[in-house]
């Protein structure tokens, strides 16, 4: 039985891997991928990219109407 054979079938496929390479980046913290990192070191969270987004299309609101 593998280390991460979930379905106890006695074979642990690429599914029951990705399963446990998940629980153990979560378990260890290390999913900091999931964010985007500037030069400055600062994460910029979904509410910062919601409002760039907001702001150019404001911007380009504006100048269709011209």
């Amino acid at each position: 039985m593998g280390m991460f054979d979930f379905n106890g079938d006695g074979h642990t496929d690429s599914g029951e891997q990705f399963t446990g390479y998940q629980i153990y980046k979560d378990v260890t913290g290390s999913n900091d991928s999931d964010s985007f990192r500037p030069r400055g070191g600062k994460k910029i969270d979904g509410f910062t990219i919601f409002l760039i987004v907001l702001f150019g299309w404001q911007i380009l609101t504006f100048l269709c109407k011209l």
